[in-house]
Protein backbone atom coordinates (compact mmCIF):
# COMPACT_ATOMS: atom_id res chain seq x y z
CA UNK A 1 0.00 0.00 0.00
CA UNK A 2 1.48 3.51 -1.13
CA UNK A 3 2.01 5.87 1.62
CA UNK A 4 -1.49 8.27 0.40
CA UNK A 5 -3.65 5.03 0.38
CA UNK A 6 -2.28 4.55 3.79
CA UNK A 7 -2.60 7.94 5.32
CA UNK A 8 -6.46 8.07 3.30
CA UNK A 9 -7.31 5.06 5.91
CA UNK A 10 -5.82 6.57 8.56
CA UNK A 11 -7.97 9.88 8.50
CA UNK A 12 -11.38 7.92 7.57
CA UNK A 13 -10.53 5.17 10.86
CA UNK A 14 -9.19 7.74 13.42
CA UNK A 15 -10.44 11.22 12.14
CA UNK A 16 -6.40 12.39 12.13
CA UNK A 17 -3.52 11.77 10.35
CA UNK A 18 -1.31 10.15 12.45
CA UNK A 19 1.97 8.74 10.57
CA UNK A 20 2.16 11.60 8.57
CA UNK A 21 0.26 14.30 6.45
CA UNK A 22 -0.30 14.17 2.73
CA UNK A 23 0.81 17.80 2.07
CA UNK A 24 3.72 17.21 4.24
CA UNK A 25 6.06 16.64 0.87
CA UNK A 26 4.82 20.16 -0.72
CA UNK A 27 5.26 21.65 2.38
CA UNK A 28 7.62 24.17 0.85
CA UNK A 29 5.97 24.46 -2.47
CA UNK A 30 2.48 25.70 -0.26
CA UNK A 31 4.82 28.04 1.81
CA UNK A 32 5.43 30.35 -1.52
CA UNK A 33 1.90 29.63 -3.24
CA UNK A 34 0.05 31.09 -0.03
CA UNK A 35 -0.14 33.91 2.65
CA UNK A 36 -1.91 32.08 5.53
CA UNK A 37 -2.89 29.24 6.59
CA UNK A 38 -5.12 27.61 9.54
CA UNK A 39 -3.37 28.35 12.33
CA UNK A 40 -3.13 32.10 11.29
CA UNK A 41 -7.15 31.98 10.40
CA UNK A 42 -7.62 30.84 14.72
CA UNK A 43 -5.29 34.01 15.59
CA UNK A 44 -7.72 36.21 13.19
CA UNK A 45 -10.85 34.72 14.65
CA UNK A 46 -9.44 35.66 18.36
CA UNK A 47 -7.90 38.92 17.72
CA UNK A 48 -11.47 39.84 16.05
CA UNK A 49 -13.27 38.61 18.31
CA UNK A 50 -11.26 40.75 21.12
CA UNK A 51 -10.24 43.78 19.38
CA UNK A 52 -12.58 44.09 16.49
CA UNK A 53 -9.77 44.65 14.35
CA UNK A 54 -7.13 42.91 12.38
CA UNK A 55 -3.72 43.98 12.44
CA UNK A 56 -1.81 41.67 9.81
CA UNK A 57 -5.14 41.57 7.49
CA UNK A 58 -7.45 44.45 5.57
CA UNK A 59 -10.80 43.93 4.96
CA UNK A 60 -11.09 43.53 0.89
CA UNK A 61 -7.17 42.09 0.79
CA UNK A 62 -6.37 39.09 -1.33
CA UNK A 63 -5.35 36.07 0.61
CA UNK A 64 -4.28 32.33 -0.81
CA UNK A 65 -4.73 29.14 1.73
CA UNK A 66 -4.31 25.19 0.34
CA UNK A 67 -5.19 22.26 1.74
CA UNK A 68 -6.80 19.15 0.72
CA UNK A 69 -10.50 18.63 0.86
CA UNK A 70 -11.82 16.22 3.35
CA UNK A 71 -15.43 16.62 3.97
CA UNK A 72 -18.30 18.43 1.19
CA UNK A 73 -21.08 18.77 2.23
CA UNK A 74 -23.28 19.89 -1.03
CA UNK A 75 -26.68 21.79 -0.63
CA UNK A 76 -29.37 22.80 -2.99
CA UNK A 77 -30.68 26.80 -2.61
CA UNK A 78 -33.61 28.30 -2.39
CA UNK A 79 -33.02 29.35 -6.27
CA UNK A 80 -32.82 25.87 -6.65
CA UNK A 81 -28.81 25.76 -7.19
CA UNK A 82 -25.84 23.60 -5.85
CA UNK A 83 -23.56 25.13 -3.62
CA UNK A 84 -21.29 23.32 -0.78
CA UNK A 85 -19.76 23.53 2.55
CA UNK A 86 -16.10 22.36 2.00
CA UNK A 87 -14.01 21.14 4.98
CA UNK A 88 -10.33 21.33 3.78
CA UNK A 89 -7.35 20.12 5.93
CA UNK A 90 -4.07 22.00 5.89
CA UNK A 91 -0.32 20.86 8.13
CA UNK A 92 -1.69 22.98 11.56
CA UNK A 93 -5.44 22.40 11.38
CA UNK A 94 -8.54 22.26 9.81
CA UNK A 95 -10.86 25.24 8.03
CA UNK A 96 -14.74 25.69 6.65
CA UNK A 97 -14.77 26.64 2.71
CA UNK A 98 -18.04 27.83 1.46
CA UNK A 99 -18.26 27.25 -2.11
CA UNK A 100 -21.49 29.46 -3.72
CA UNK A 101 -23.49 29.24 -6.97
CA UNK A 102 -21.01 31.22 -9.48
CA UNK A 103 -18.12 28.98 -8.21
CA UNK A 104 -19.37 25.66 -7.65
CA UNK A 105 -20.78 25.96 -11.17
CA UNK A 106 -17.21 26.90 -12.64
CA UNK A 107 -15.11 24.77 -10.51
CA UNK A 108 -17.41 22.06 -9.41
CA UNK A 109 -16.26 19.33 -11.42
CA UNK A 110 -13.01 19.40 -9.55
CA UNK A 111 -13.96 19.05 -6.11
CA UNK A 112 -13.42 15.97 -4.73
CA UNK A 113 -12.66 14.22 -1.12
CA UNK A 114 -8.94 14.16 -0.89
CA UNK A 115 -7.63 16.77 -3.19
CA UNK A 116 -5.28 19.21 -2.98
CA UNK A 117 -6.71 22.69 -3.54
CA UNK A 118 -5.39 26.44 -3.91
CA UNK A 119 -7.86 28.71 -2.81
CA UNK A 120 -7.66 32.56 -3.61
CA UNK A 121 -10.16 35.17 -2.17
CA UNK A 122 -10.90 38.42 -0.55
CA UNK A 123 -11.14 39.10 3.13
CA UNK A 124 -13.96 40.43 4.59
CA UNK A 125 -15.29 40.78 8.16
Amino acid sequence: MDMKDYLSMEKEMLGIYLSGHPLEKFKKKIEILTNINSLSLMEIDTELEETGTCKNFQDGQNIKIAGIISKIKKKITKNNSLMAFLTIDDLYGSYEVIVFESIFNRYGINIEEEKIVLIERKTFY
